[in-house]
């Protein structure tokens, strides 16, 4: 399970969520769907009890209106994206519920190897790991654990490509 990432909802999120519903339609095998949690988790190979357990989980968050995992929806720019706090955390509560498996690839990040403006990665200690580079949704955001916004991800990703390469580069002329 370790290799994948499992995208959840209820039938709004398809409403509200125009590239997914979009690729849905594309590859049909793709999403799935069923009237109860128990039953997505079986269509995706879960195990039902943990997926009810998580969606609980998430739901308890969304009725206190605070995500204690990730905090999620709790700066102002996610209050703005959300268009107004009512719209920050929704349930998952309204069948039928569906599932995608997903690749890690088409998803921003948050996270990642930290690296020096040479794009080479660094150990805790702030030591550079010879020989090891990172770039794109690899590394760190530079700018912080904020997402900036959609399609923000592309020139920050080249950027650093091009970073690392020169690096590679110049060491080893």
């Amino acid at each position: 399970m370790a290799d994948r990432v499992i995208l959840f909802g209820d039938y709004r999120f398809l409403k509200t969520s125009l590239p997914f519903r979009w690729y849905a339609s594309y590859e049909r095998q793709w999403l799935k769907k069923a009237d109860t949690i128990g039953g997505l988790a079986a269509k995706l190979g879960l195990p039902a009890a943990a997926l009810e357990d998580t969606i609980a989980r998430w739901n308890g968050f969304c009725a206190q209106g605070r995500d204690e995992d990730f905090r999620r929806g709790e700066n102002g720019w996610e209050d703005y994206k959300a268009h107004g706090p009512e719209n920050r955390l929704k349930p998952i509560d309204k069948p039928p519920y569906i599932g995608m498996t997903m690749n890690r690839s088409i998803l921003g990040t948050k996270g990642g190897a930290r690296t020096n403006e040479r794009a080479q990665v660094l150990r805790p200690d702030g030591s550079i790991i010879p020989g090891l580079y990172a770039a794109g949704l690899a590394m760190a955001n530079p700018i912080g654990t904020r997402a900036v916004g959609a399609g923000t991800t592309l020139g920050p990703n080249m950027t650093w490509g091009f970073i690392a390469a020169e690096t590679i580069l110049h060491q080893n002329r």
